[in-house]
């Protein structure tokens, strides 16, 4: 990190890279906080609780509370992005059996 990284605790949030290889794909969870994806590179797909995307290099995702998520790699090379979340939040929740039927039967 450039800057003066002593200061960094005085910020309520953080960024994250990640990077999901071709093929792969993230956890599907949800929150209680909520989150922001600026994609970087490659191209891939994105679940939001029941909706899908297409995503590509500076598209930005906005994750709201509470909804499912996640991120898949469709393209020929890793699908690379930028998280920012609060500094302090909830840990991820899985879906229940019940949610997932709710999620694959709409």
């Amino acid at each position: 990190m450039l800057g003066d990284a002593a200061g960094e605790g005085d910020l309520n949030f953080i960024t994250r890279y990640f990077e999901i290889q071709p093929g792969g794909y993230s956890t599907l969870e949800r929150h209680q906080h909520p989150h922001v994806v600026v994609v970087l590179r490659g191209r891939g797909r994105v679940l939001l609780g029941d909706k899908s995307y297409e995503i590509g290099p500076y598209d930005c995702v906005y994750v709201s509370p509470k909804v499912y998520h996640q991120f898949q790699a469709t393209g020929d090379e890793p699908l690379g992005f930028l998280c920012t979340v609060e500094r302090i939040r909830d840990r991820p929740e899985l879906p229940s059996e019940e949610d997932l039927k709710k999620l694959t039967t709409r």
